[in-house]
């Protein structure tokens, strides 16, 4: 499923879009440890997640779907 060797780069927001969770891997690949990203919205963290130019991550929070980019 993944490249070789790559490991999922996990994330989870609550309700309002802020971070709650900030796995291991992502972590080394932004540089960005846990304590910079807990607690604030994932686009200021990441790049907006958009899909026909609405944020898709807003839109499964809202929906209660899980998001999954590959």
């Amino acid at each position: 499923m993944y490249g070789e060797g790559m490991q999922p780069l996990f994330f989870h927001t609550d309700n309002n879009l802020c971070i709650s969770i900030w796995g291991d891997e992502i972590a080394k690949f932004t540089g960005k440890p846990p304590e910079m990203t807990l607690g604030n919205k994932y686009y200021e963290v990441l790049p907006l997640i958009s899909l026909e130019g609405k944020d898709a991550l807003a839109d499964a929070v809202r929906t209660n779907s899980a998001l999954s980019l590959r």
